[in-house]
């Protein structure tokens, strides 16, 4: 979930909000020494299970990036636009 607001004096404030889910799964060959107490399962375990969580993470901060700062942006730049065109008249209509 990720939520951006922002006040200014010359804009006023806005909100921005959303959320986004991933899920992941992998296949893993386990090592021979699995279960023989040559290899600390609980660390072998937390080790893929890590990977997995990191390559998550990854993969929601760039959809993070694409989809909700780059909308801001374009919203922000779209505004920025109108101003920038908008006769007078309009902009005490708008």
């Amino acid at each position: 979930m990720i939520t951006i607001e922002a006040v200014s004096a010359t804009i006023g404030s806005f909100t921005i909000s959303g959320s986004c889910a991933k899920t992941s799964d992998e296949q893993v060959t386990l090592p021979a020494e699995f279960g023989t107490g040559k290899l600390d399962t609980d660390h072998f375990h937390l080790k893929i299970v890590g990977k997995i969580i990191e390559s998550n993470e990854a993969q929601l901060r760039n959809d993070v990036v694409e989809n909700y700062i780059n909308k801001q942006r374009q919203i922000t730049n779209t505004a920025r636009l109108m101003d920038e065109t908008m006769t007078r008249e309009e902009k005490q209509k708008f």
